[in-house]
């Protein structure tokens, strides 16, 4: 309903100098990457994206301004409507990858914030932006149900291993895998079996109530960490190389110091696997047939997670037996399987085709991930290089973006469009980074310094 969000970057992801960033897409990439070293120093990812509040493009630059109250909504209103839409947010803040011989290492420091909103319905929607005050909806019953909010934060550990498996003839095979540990900040989920309502004035009857909602909150006095887990990644790449790869080990003087050209490769990967057990400040609530009036609704102060337990148990009663409690639960990661198709078109360019599943179960109070397809072509140079994603989210208008990289920086966007002026502000994404590179082993330099030379690739 309010915000979507995907935090993976086609382009930065399927990228051959760029490990730091493809390990999260198939932890197998380690494995003769493009570069021998890489050292993320720190990365923001922000995006959003929804299908019911917008802002109109000719407003832009009020909103750039702070004017957020021009967002408008989306009026095409049905009982049956569906909403949907995610945040997600994620911070690296040091990775690092090495190549040693057929061999590939990562070690990583991240945190990372997700919310979802999944099938909300449009009479909810309405009433919570025109408030519950909301006269042309006063009276009517209404029956809402299968929809979730979910917000979860955590931060992680990861330690990448990968390994070239088998090279033979123009056969290559990548295997790698990424263990995670897992810290939780905070997780609130909602999830409606079935809702019956009718809202007169500032009362709101439930004559049905049905699902689960679980609370875990950190305390700056007390506890941050609100839980603990493990997560894990795991992926396969094949790879048809241009040159025979038999006897092929990356960076090393017997095939020249030169990386070894494909013509295609495909990836295969799990990610996401595993889960954060809470139970610090935790909570989790089933509502089994519930009953009752919530009276004075707009005097109502839901501004904390425990306020908003507080306010629950008192609208149906702590002694209710249709509300029964624990203090400890259990949340999935944002588990997806993602399969890459890479084409290789002359010595710099490259085609790229990636679809990412999401895999979750509604009852579970972890969040999930969106899922997408992305057609990407892009130029790659050891020392830069560029992408333009055409990315569709939930079967949703595609989107365009940019993406531009050099050894030092990157940036980019997987929604250019709205900031050309081109198309309404159904979201947008930002993502910025700071890395250091070393192409190559300190045995190799020598050789390499005799390659052409970067600015003039037909000069000697």
């Amino acid at each position: 309903m309010l915000v979507s969000a995907q935090a993976q970057q086609p382009g930065l992801s399927n990228s051959n100098y760029f490990s730091t960033q493809s390990i999260l897409l198939n932890p197998s990439s380690t494995s003769d990457s493009g570069n021998n070293q890489e050292i993320q120093l720190g990365s923001v990812k922000l995006f959003a994206r929804n299908n019911y509040l917008f802002l109109p493009k000719k407003d832009f630059t009020y909103a750039m301004l702070g004017n957020l109250s021009l967002a408008n909504f989306n009026d095409e209103f049905t009982e049956e409507k569906r909403y949907n839409g995610n945040i997600e947010t994620d911070m690296n803040l040091v990775s690092i990858t090495k190549a040693y011989g057929k061999f590939g290492f990562g070690l990583s420091t991240r945190f990372r914030l997700m919310s979802n909103i999944n099938n909300f319905p449009s009479h909810l929607a309405k009433f919570l932006f025109e408030g519950f005050a909301y006269e042309d909806q006063h009276g009517k019953p209404y029956e809402a149900g299968d929809f979730s909010v979910k917000s979860m934060s955590w931060g992680e550990v990861a330690a990448n291993a990968s390994y070239m498996l088998y090279n033979l003839e123009h056969d290559m095979i990548k295997v790698g895998a990424t263990i995670k540990r897992l810290y939780g900040v905070h997780n609130l989920g909602f999830y409606f079996g079935e809702i019956d309502y009718t809202v007169y004035n500032d009362t709101i009857d439930f004559q049905l109530l049905t699902g689960r909602y679980a609370m875990a909150t950190p305390d700056v006095d007390r506890e941050m960490i609100t839980g603990k887990g493990w997560g894990l990644d795991v992926g396969i790449t094949y790879v048809h190389t241009d040159k025979t790869c038999t006897h092929y080990t990356p960076f090393s003087r017997a095939v020249g110091c030169k990386k070894l050209s494909y013509d295609y490769k495909i990836g295969v990967s799990l990610i996401d696997i595993g889960g954060i057990r809470f139970n610090k400040q935790a909570r989790i609530r089933d509502l089994n047939n519930a009953k009752g009036f919530w009276d004075n609704y707009s005097e109502s102060n839901l501004s904390s997670p425990g306020v908003i337990d507080n306010a629950l148990l008192s609208k149906f009663g702590e002694a209710n037996p249709t509300i029964t409690k624990d203090t400890l639960f259990v949340t999935m990661l944002p588990t997806a399987a993602a399969v890459e198709i890479d084409k290789r078109f002359g010595k710099h360019f490259y085609l790229n085709a990636t679809g990412l599943l999401g895999i979750s179960l509604r009852k579970n109070m972890g969040a999930f991930r969106s899922s997408y397809f992305a057609i990407t072509p892009r130029f790659e140079h050891p020392k830069f290089g560029g992408a333009l994603p055409i990315t569709m989210y939930g079967y949703k208008s595609p989107t365009v973006g940019f993406m531009f990289r050099t050894q030092g920086v990157y940036f980019g966007t997987n929604n250019l469009l709205p900031f050309l002026g081109l198309t309404n502000w159904w979201g947008a994404d930002l993502y910025i980074g700071i890395r250091f590179q070393i192409g190559t082993t300190p045995i190799c330099k020598f050789e390499l310094a005799k390659n052409k030379n970067f600015w003039c690739p037909s000069c000697k």
